[in-house]
């Protein structure tokens, strides 16, 4: 019996729900296609109609400029909204580390995907905390095809409880047999809800160009806690300190499971990760984090945070922030809806992080917004971050941004003469007025990992869910680099078969 079916009705069905095989349908074409202009985008959406759950991947085929992609997974049960996440399209890899954490209500889950036309063979290993190697095997994931599970189940067996990472790449290395992967955390409250988060998948070896040392955004009290998480790329242990910066650039006194500080040790033993929780207790505290390595020169693990929000003693809301690198020139989609400063149910804001915690000077970040068809709306915002300081607000918090428009679509984008670390945040009041957040990921204009690797890849959503009670919006914007382009998405199911779709 299929997995999914066996257990749909239980708390667990909506955990596992994302990450399970889909019915082959019949073979068929099924691509749909998009163009936009420079500085513009374009926002799709799966019908979510049925009543059965179905899963695949969508390879991404387009000429002219490379764009800057993201779906963002919807799930509604009893008519109303009570998960989203957001998912960065992948670029192809051959090997790849997630953080990895199996037991009290969570569980990891990873999606794969093999984009060329012959079978590719992944291996995979475990790593606890200590850095102990274990549970290595191989899979076999058929042409265009995918696999989709969680790592306690088969055939990862990571068992029930486990902290550490997953790493995992292709036997050959062979630059036609590569694959995709995206990692998503899925944690069960007390209520029984379900939560999504995204992970980064950490390309093994390229730390350097991937993540910088400057975590945007953390919250922690009156409910907010944040998890430092941080995973090392790398075959040597890795030491050093985070700390942690208040909006105004000094010290941020925090709480946390090592005790009670503004600056803590690391340790990250090779091929594993390290986890730092701050309490959700006191007064609130919001700001950066920086990561500084012992020795000058030396590597730094990747980055992030996992940021949740606790009332009345339940977790309502939990999301990521994930490895970033400074740049003095960004953008984010951006989109909103409803009445969101009234609380309005069903309506939606877009907010952003701002960190200048590598300069020792005041920096002033100009902002403008064009709309998805790559046109301005007019608006130009200002914000000005101080000293090794944080600036988090709404757009509509924004001088110059005021009178946005409630709802809307569109790419903000962000230029300064000093380079800062940014994040967007999405969040929403779904239907019952709960709220709900999930990270909208920025793209460097002039990233040194897309010079150095992404130019030369294609890209995948490794995962889709359409049907079930679930929806996904496919968001391409103009990011990496200027210029107009056009394309098509193509679906497939996870045996590699065409897979017909309606996008909306």
């Amino acid at each position: 019996m299929n997995f999914f079916f066996r257990i749909r009705s239980c708390l667990l069905s909506r955990v596992a729900v994302l990450l399970l095989v889909a019915t082959p349908l019949a073979a068929q074409s099924s691509t749909s296609t998009f163009a936009f202009a420079d500085r513009g985008g374009v926002s799709r959406s799966s019908p979510g109609t049925a009543q059965t759950l179905s899963v695949g991947s969508v390879g991404l085929r387009f000429n002219g400029a490379i764009p800057e992609g993201l779906a963002l997974f919807g799930l509604r049960e009893n008519a109303a909204l009570v998960s989203e996440v957001s998912v960065p399209a992948a670029n192809l890899i051959n090997a790849g580390r997630i953080y990895a954490e199996v037991g009290n209500g969570v569980d990891t889950g990873i999606a794969i995907v093999n984009s060329s036309n012959a079978p590719v063979d992944v291996a995979f290993y475990f790593t606890d905390e200590s850095g102990m190697q274990r549970s290595a095997d191989v899979l076999t994931i058929p042409p265009k095809g995918q696999i989709s599970k969680f790592l306690s189940q088969a055939p990862f067996n990571g068992g029930a409880a486990f902290r550490g990472t997953f790493t995992f790449f292709t036997l050959r290395n062979d630059p036609y047999l590569t694959i995709g992967a995206v990692a998503l955390r899925g944690f069960v409250n007390s209520r029984g809800e379900f939560m999504m988060t995204t992970l980064p998948v950490t390309p093994v070896g390229e730390r350097g160009l991937f993540s910088g040392n400057t975590i945007p955004h953390f919250a922690s009290g009156s409910g907010w806690s944040s998890e430092v998480i941080l995973v090392n790329p790398t075959d040597t242990d890795l030491d050093g300190t985070i700390s942690f910066i208040d909006t105004a650039g000094s010290p941020a006194i925090v709480g946390a499971d090592a005790g009670t500080g503004s600056s803590f040790a690391y340790r990250v033993a090779r091929r594993s990760s390290f986890r730092l929780k701050t309490a959700a207790t006191g007064s609130l505290l919001t700001g950066s984090v920086r990561l500084s390595p012992s020795r000058p020169q030396s590597e730094s693990p990747v980055s992030f945070v996992l940021f949740s929000l606790q009332q009345n003693g339940v977790t309502v809301a939990e999301t990521g922030v994930p490895p970033a690198r400074s740049s003095s020139a960004s953008r984010i989609f951006v989109e909103g809806s409803g009445l969101f400063d009234a609380g309005q149910a069903g309506s939606l804001g877009t907010a952003i992080a701002i960190s200048n915690a590598d300069s020792f000077a005041t920096t002033d970040v100009s902002m403008d917004i064009t709309g998805l068809n790559g046109i301005s709306n007019g608006f130009h915002g200002t914000l000005s971050i101080p000293p090794g300081g944080q600036v988090a607000r709404f757009l509509n918090q924004i001088p110059g941004f005021e009178s946005l428009p409630s709802s809307f679509q569109g790419v903000l984008r962000m230029s300064t003469s000093n380079p800062v670390t940014v994040m967007g945040l999405r969040m929403r009041y779904n239907e019952r007025q709960e709220f709900l957040v999930t990270t909208s990921p920025p793209v460097s204009e002039n990233d040194s990992y897309f010079d150095a690797a992404l130019r030369y890849s294609d890209f995948v959503f490794p995962i889709f869910a359409d049907g079930g009670g679930y929806t996904t919006q496919f968001i391409l914007f103009s990011g990496w680099m200027p210029g107009a382009t056009n394309g098509t998405f193509e679906f497939l199911t996870n045996t590699g078969t065409p897979y017909p779709i309606t996008l909306q």
